[in-house]
């Protein structure tokens, strides 16, 4: 039975409904037909609901942020029609003001022939591991900053050139309609997927003149670099596959691995595409500007080939609607990224 229910054993006084109080964790059941929603005393505080207020499945889904709404919703729906397991983190208005970040679990109850009679499962406040995962998450962009600073004072071009990347990606991830904590990994690798040059000597990067193979072999591991950098932290983004990928290419053509296709994440397949068009639309120390209309044409000669379709006409929409590069060399924080 739920805690307050059974206080001999796992009472207001026992060690371990303390121990639940402590970090947040209570239990929930849902009884068929009357759809009453149970909660025990824990997940009431959590969620703001007073001691005696009756709860029904409307009532806790409308607190729901609008964009956890209709998924929580739906989730309980398909527990309660085919005894689907419940497992989702959402969030919720509190009565106060705030929003509170829950994990739910739960599973069906079935009478003695089977038939589903309700659910019951768990509910745990994890507002605050939110919170210090935000904070770390901010701290480790900051270190990206930091690097990609660090870089432009180092090499200007190179700098500057990510960060033309990271909008122009940007606008396409955007256009694409991915969600929006995809779009900043989007951003955030791009702004950074020349990282590896750091380990380049200067007189190559700024070498006036074209590389010699050598020389060319040695700048073409800077994917591989950058994503050995990047690999000993956990990003909630795959920052290191975005640069180790972004000159990998559809049709198995790239580096440095030889990935094709859906091999290859789509945020590098996004940046493999802005990296194009701006290198090819900006001035390079080996050769002048060739123009943004030969990076757009390098992009329809090889759609589908080279790069992915969907992302070349996502790109090619975006210049045909006026995109225009940043009249300066972007900042951290501009342009939807950082």
């Amino acid at each position: 039975m739920p805690d307050d229910q059974a206080p001999s054993a796992g009472g207001p006084s026992s060690p371990g409904h303390a121990l639940a109080r402590l970090a947040g964790l209570g239990d929930w059941r849902l009884v068929l037909p009357t759809r009453a929603v149970w909660f025990s005393p824990i997940v009431r505080q959590v969620l703001g609901f007073t001691p005696t207020e009756p709860v029904t499945p409307e009532l806790l889904f409308s607190r729901a942020v609008p964009e956890d709404r209709a998924g929580a919703a739906n989730a309980m729906a398909r527990c309660l029609q085919d005894g689907t397991p419940i497992s989702r983190r959402d969030r919720y208005h509190h009565p106060d003001g705030h929003v509170v970040s829950v994990e739910v679990r739960g599973h069906a109850l079935r009478d003695a022939q089977g038939n589903i009679t309700g659910a019951e499962g768990s509910v745990l406040d994890v507002t605050a591991q939110i919170g210090a995962q935000r904070q770390l998450t901010e701290a480790l962009v900051g270190t990206l900053q930091t690097i990609s600073r660090i870089q432009q004072m180092r090499d200007p071009y190179t700098g500057g050139h990510q960060l033309r990347v990271a909008d122009l990606a940007t606008a396409i991830a955007r256009a694409l309609k991915l969600p929006p904590e995809r779009v900043r990994g989007v951003s955030l690798g791009a702004a950074i997927h020349d990282i590896g040059k750091l380990s380049l000597p200067l007189d190559i990067l700024n070498r006036p003149g074209p590389l010699g193979p050598l020389e060319f072999a040695l700048v073409k591991q800077h994917c591989a670099v950058g994503a050995a950098i990047l690999e000993p932290v956990v990003f909630p983004w795959p920052l290191a596959g975005i640069v180790r990928q972004h000159h990998e290419r559809m049709d198995g053509s790239g580096y440095p691995d030889g990935l094709k296709g859906d091999e290859i994440l789509l945020e590098a397949r996004i940046v493999a595409v802005a990296d194009v068009v701006e290198a090819m639309a900006s001035h390079r120390p080996y050769r002048p500007a060739l123009g943004e209309a030969q990076g757009l044409a390098e992009l329809r000669a090889h759609r589908g080939q080279r790069y992915d379709p969907a992302v070349v006409d996502a790109c090619l929409a975006l210049f045909e609607g006026g995109y225009q590069w940043p009249a300066e060399t972007p900042v951290w924080g501009a342009g939807g990224f950082g």
